[in-house]
């Protein structure tokens, strides 16, 4: 369906706009994660070369502070550490120098490279002070001291560092600047895309409540055709049930008309001719031997008559049923019939005609009537069981025979006996089953109510439609 497609594009589109967004928050965050990371690490470094810078400085004020106490005191204390300051200050004026020389600032590198040579003149005037004083020539390294060489030097040194420092403080503070902006950047980018991801979420969100409401719209709009078409079919099928039930009704009267029409006038007709004939067969004597012979041939073809007007007339409308009862009609039609197949009978008949309505009786005879006719000319059975019961105001019948059977679902279009048998059951609110397997007979099961139910089926189908009807109407136009 072109909806269905519509709805299936829309979705797809929607979810591929949705992981796109997804994949654009997983690189966004990526990014600014790393340029984050960049610049925290920028001004990670700058400020431990800031601290390293002031730690070798106070190395070096250490390291000429023993010097001096030294050279006044001449213990061995002062000096017992200056070995492992030294290294302590090689090692961190390596550190700083690798990394001055990879920060890309030449200002801060070519002055750092200066400080350097200071710093080598500075532990050299250092050393060849202790070494005078350690040989016993105190007065030279005393001179050396007050030449004020090494303050003049530390005094450089510590320019230098200043103006490092100075020019190292304004680089984190611009590396401050970057980070900070780069946060920022990426917080408004997360933001741009989440609020972008909650946009096309809700979109999805939508689009999926409207696609529901429109599916369960149509849902509901195809459920109450179905419910209504279900009526419909209901309410003909009744009509149908009822037709039929005058149909056959008419038909009844009919055949009751026919043979009381066939009883009372050919039935006299005929009488009157066979007696006519006898009186001339008395009247002939002599020579007249052929004319009897045709007349005597005359009253038997009468005869013959008058038992076929009978025969169609009892078809049409059996007199022991409508004189004796039920019960009687059904003994002389199942003797009847077995009398010419020869079957095993096995019968259960009410020991008196119970009382039923005219249409229960008539209709259960007729179901007989075609079972048995069925049996004779199809089934090839050999025995044969009828069982009729009056049992809470309903009457039973059962009729089984062994024999071929047939498959209920293959019957032929045309079969109308088993479909008029339905329908007598049917038309008077009754229940019918029959259960035929190839092989194994047919079992035909009856039963009907002795007050007729169709006309308050007819009536709650009737108020149905019309609950169904104002129903319809409470609906909104939409779901209508």
């Amino acid at each position: 369906m072109e909806w269905v497609r519509l709805i299936k594009a829309r979705w797809r589109i929607t979810l591929f706009a949705l992981a796109l967004l997804s994949i654009s928050i997983l690189l966004v965050s990526e990014i600014t994660y790393r340029n984050r990371s960049d610049a925290y690490l920028a001004v990670s470094l700058a400020t431990g070369a800031s601290v390293k810078l002031d730690v070798l400085y106070s190395r070096l004020v250490e390291l000429e502070t023993g010097q001096r106490g030294y050279l006044l005191t001449h213990k061995e204390n002062y000096v017992e550490s200056h070995q492992k300051t030294k290294l302590e200050i090689r090692k961190l004026a390596d550190e700083l120098k690798r990394y001055f020389s990879s920060n890309g600032d030449k200002f801060i590198n070519d002055t750092y490279r200066s400080a350097l040579d200071t710093i080598d003149d500075k532990l050299i005037e250092i050393d060849m002070s202790l070494d005078f004083a350690r040989t016993g020539q105190i007065g030279t390294a005393e001179d050396l001291v007050r030449t004020d060489i090494g303050k003049i030097r530390m005094d450089k040194i510590r320019e230098q560092f200043n103006a490092i420092q100075e020019h190292q403080h304004d680089r984190i503070a611009e590396l401050v600047i970057d980070w900070v902006s780069a946060s920022n950047l990426s917080r408004l980018a997360l933001a741009v895309v989440t609020v972008l991801n909650l946009t096309m979420l809700g979109f999805l969100v939508r689009l999926m409540v409207r696609d529901l409401t429109n599916e369960r719209d149509k849902q509901l709009i195809l459920q109450n055709q179905h419910t209504l078409l279900d009526n419909l079919v209901e309410q003909r099928t009744l009509q149908l049930e009822t037709l039929a039930n005058h149909l056959q009704n008419v038909s009844e009267v009919e055949k009751s008309r026919l043979a009381r029409e066939l009883h009372d006038e050919l039935g006299s007709i005929l009488t009157a001719a066979k007696m006519d004939v006898l009186w001339v067969r008395k009247q002939l004597v002599g020579e007249q031997d052929r004319h009897i012979e045709k007349l005597d041939r005359a009253i038997k073809n009468l005869d013959v008559g008058i038992q076929a007007k009978r025969r169609i007339i009892e078809d049409l409308r059996p007199t022991t049923l409508i004189s004796f009862g039920l019960t009687t009609a059904a003994q002389e039609l199942i003797s009847q019939v077995a009398e010419r197949t020869g079957w095993l009978l096995d019968v259960d008949l009410p020991e008196s005609d119970p009382s039923l309505p005219e249409d229960v009786s008539i209709a259960l005879f007729r179901i007989l009537q075609e079972a048995l006719n069925n049996a004779e000319k199809y089934a090839r059975a050999k025995s044969l069981s009828v069982h009729l019961a009056v049992r809470n105001e309903a009457v039973f019948l059962e009729i089984k025979d062994d024999g071929k059977g047939f498959q209920p679902d293959s019957m032929r279009p045309k079969a109308h006996g088993l479909s008029g048998m339905r329908q007598r059951v049917h038309a008077r609110g009754g229940r019918f089953e029959i259960m035929a397997t190839p092989g194994k007979g047919t079992h035909i099961q009856v039963m009907l109510p002795l007050v007729s139910t169709v006309e308050n089926k007819e009536t709650i189908i009737e108020k149905e439609a019309s609950d169904y009807g104002q129903y319809l109407l409470s609906l909104p136009d939409k779901a209508r």
